[in-house]
Formats: structure tokens, sequence, C-alpha cells
């Protein structure tokens, strides 16, 4: 029988007051974040050029691809799983991803020397990416990173599954100023892309120890209890192609273009992805941390009340990405104009069709209710119809309208897995037409909320510019 005696039961609220709870520590996470992701923004880009930018970005794009390639979904299987709290299903849990994360340091290791062994040769001519010769031992300082994520504590999912979100948004800002303090005078007194790469190292290091100081539970070990391994790798042959096929519907965006435009160009699509995904990230993490952990209860507890849960969390969904998307998109030059210097400039008109594209993200709470209710198989075929249309679109735009072409058809993909997201819903009795209505006035409010942030985006930048 399975111990589970050092295991205390967090006090039980109703779902509805603790989801408020999270969404209120949630926001201040982001809020939080997006401080510092701006001021860090802002001040790096007077400190570093483009190609920095550009050269760093596709190093997380080849890390984010073997992260995603690799992923079995622990986190959400501890969220989902009725042994979720069970100290051997944890310890279990803990030894599979520790694995994981050696096995990705050696592929950072031997994907840097093979980048260096291609370059060294000739393989790799043009002015591209690709070719840059920092960018292997680039990859292999990160091996390091992916050393920390296999560190991760489960009690980081532990609390996300009981939605006790208060202390991890205190270790999350604490992380995010630490990193922020070491980037800015590193980059004042280098002038380097090291810069961003120390204060991701800083930051993760710091999570690592404040995970095991502030988060309560018992010390991780390493165990491979065979039930608990069956039902994790059980979910992981849905979760693994699901989120190698998300990969790339996320980012094979950046994969494609790094070998296509120059470092600048590239820095400039960066750029305007990264202010893309400033309000688009709050609403994921919602999704992934409120919605998420919301329905799961649902289906373990009352299954009976999901289409009413279900239907609620979808209208509140709407209502904050599609207004805030249209006014990101409203007023994207004036931001940029206000945030960037001339060099910049272009950033502008791609970060209003990206904006445009994301709400193509509105079915994300239908996803979370895949993973929720068991079924990952419907994540794989959402992410399949994804990466269809991103590859496609991403081809056709631009052969025939360059780089802005290439970047309408990375926002049109976001909305190639609409049909099966209803098809969903109507089976399973979630689908309510006037629900869906709700998108009309909330773009409305948006288009009226980014007008007036164009004017005063645009005043200010002309005063601060003079």
């Amino acid at each position: 029988m399975t111990d589970t005696s050092n295991t205390t039961a967090p006090p039980r609220a109703r779902l509805s007051d603790r989801m408020r709870g999270v969404a209120m520590w949630l926001v201040i996470e982001q809020v939080a974040s997006l401080g510092t992701r701006l001021v860090s923004n802002v001040v790096l880009a007077r400190l570093l050029t483009p190609e920095a930018y550009g050269l760093v970005a596709l190093m997380w794009t080849l890390i984010v691809a073997l992260g995603l390639f690799s992923d079995m979904g622990v986190s959400r299987t501890v969220v989902q799983s009725p042994r979720g709290d069970e100290p051997d299903f944890m310890n279990t849990a803990w030894t599979i991803q520790m694995i994981r994360g050696l096995v990705l340091a050696v592929l950072m290791l031997l994907l840097g020397g093979g980048l260096a062994l291609a370059q060294a040769q000739g393989w790799l001519n043009g002015d591209n990416l690709y070719s840059d010769a920092h960018l292997p031992p680039m990859l292999a300082v990160m091996s390091i990173f992916m050393v920390l994520v296999g560190l991760e504590s489960m009690r980081v999912h532990v609390a996300h599954r009981h939605m006790q979100q208060a202390t991890l948004t205190k270790m999350s800002i604490v992380t995010q100023v630490a990193s922020v303090s070491v980037m800015i005078p590193m980059a004042y007194l280098t002038r380097s892309h090291w810069t961003l790469l120390a204060g991701t190292l800083t930051a993760m290091s710091l999570a690592m120890i404040l995970q095991r100081r502030w988060l309560s539970g018992p010390p991780e070990r390493w165990m491979m209890e065979p039930a608990a391994r069956r039902e994790l790798l059980g979910h992981a042959r849905w979760i693994l192609p699901a989120t190698a096929l998300g990969f790339f519907g996320m980012h094979a965006d950046r994969m494609i273009l790094g070998g296509l435009v120059d470092a600048t160009t590239f820095g400039l699509y960066a750029i305007a992805y990264t202010l893309a995904t400033l309000p688009w990230s709050l609403l994921q993490t919602l999704g992934g941390k409120v919605i998420f952990p919301a329905l799961s209860e649902t289906v373990r507890e009352r299954p009976h009340d999901l289409p009413r849960v279900f239907l609620r969390m979808q209208r509140l969904f709407d209502l904050a990405l599609v207004s805030s998307m249209v006014a990101l998109a409203l007023c994207a030059q004036s931001l940029v104009n206000l945030l960037y210097d001339a060099r910049y400039t272009g950033v502008g008109p791609l970060l209003a069709i990206l904006a445009l594209g994301f709400i193509g993200g509105r079915n994300q709470v239908v996803e979370e209710c895949y993973m929720s209710s068991g079924q990952p198989k419907y994540t794989m075929l959402a992410q399949s119809c994804r990466v269809a249309a991103l590859f496609l679109g991403l081809w056709a735009g631009f052969h025939w309208g360059g780089v802005p072409g290439a970047v309408m058809g990375v926002a049109a993909s976001q909305y190639a897995a609409w049909p099966l997201a209803y098809w969903y819903r109507w089976r399973h009795g979630l689908l309510d037409w006037r629900a869906d209505l709700l998108l009309i006035p909330a773009a409305l409010g948006g288009a009226v909320v980014g007008l007036g942030m164009d004017r005063a985006l645009g005043f200010l930048a002309q005063v601060l510019h003079r």
C-alpha cells in the first residue's frame, strides 16, 4: 500500500473562490513580469543590437524544440491524476523528469558540437543565423539550463494542482528581478549577447533554491514505482507527439525564418513576437494554471457540471483575449515608436499581424478540456492542424509577400484547429452559440481601447523623442 501519511490535504474552499484567488495572484505575477520585461527590453535594446536578439531568439527556439520533442507531460499528469498527491507517484515523476533533463543536456552539447563541425567544414554557407560562430558555444553553455529543468521540484506541480499560487507568484517575481539585475549591468559593461544567457541561468538557479525553501513537502528522491511509471508513460504516448507538434505550431516560424532572412530582420520579428505574447502569455498562463486544474477537478469530482464550468470559462477567456489583441493590433506602431528607436520601426506592422493571429488561440479552453478529460489525442489532432497550416502559410506567404506575407501565414495558422474544437464541443454538449456571440462586442470594445491607446502613445512618443 502506498504511504500517504506525509501528505496533508490543503483546506478546500469553493472552486470559484480558489479560481479567483489563483487568477488574482497570476495577474499580479504577469503585471510584475510585464513591467520587468518591458524595462529590461527597452534598456537592453539600447545596449545590445538587433543581431544579438536574433541570435538568442534562434537559440531559444532550438532549446524549446528539444524540450517539447521530449515532453512527457509530467507536470500535467501530476495535476490531473487521482494519485497526484502521493509521495511515491511524485518521486517517480521527479525521477523521470530528472532523467529527461540529463538526456537533454547531452543532446544540447551534441547539437552545439555538430553545428560547430558543420560550420568548420563549410556546410553552412550564406548570411543566416545557423552559420553564426557564436551559436555553438551558446548551445553548449545552455546545456546547464536543461539540467536545472530536470531538477525542478514536484512541489511546484502539486501547488498548481491545489491552486496554491501565492508563493509561486512571489518566487516568480524574485527570480525575474534577479535576472534583470544581472542583465542590465552586464549589458552595460560587455554589450554582449551572453548577457541574455546569464540572466536566464541566474533566474533558473535561484528558482531551484526557492522551490525547496518556500514550498512545503517531502524532499524528492529517486524512485520508479511500476504503477506510477505506467500511468506517467501511458499519458506520454499522446502528450509527447502533441507537444512535439505544438513546438512546430508555435516555434517553427522562427526556425524557418532563421534560415531565410538576415540577423537584423530576424531580430525585428523576434521583438514583434515577444511584444505580441505579452498579453497572450497571461491568458495562456491562466489556461494552464487556473482553467486546467479547475476542469480536472470538475471532471474528477462532478462531471455533470462540466458544461456550465466550461462555458463560463470560455466567455471570460474570449472577452479578455479578443479585446486585448484587437487593442494591441491597433496601437502596435505607436507602441513600438514609444519604446524603441528608429532602427526598430519595422516591428510595428509585424506586431499588428501577430496580435490578430493570437485571437485564434481562443480555443485553448477547449484544449484544456481535452487534457482534463483524459483525451490528449484531440490535443495532438489540434496541433497537427496548426502545424500543417503553419508550413503551408509560411511558405506561400514568404513566396508571394516576403516577410510580411510569411507573418500573415503564421497568424492564419492559429485558426486552423477551430473546426475540430467546434466539433468536440458539439459532441460533448459544450457548444452554446450565444456564448460565442460575445466575440463581437469584445472586438468592438478592443477597437475603441486600441484607437484611444494609439493616440495617447503617439502623443507620448512625440513628446519624448523631441
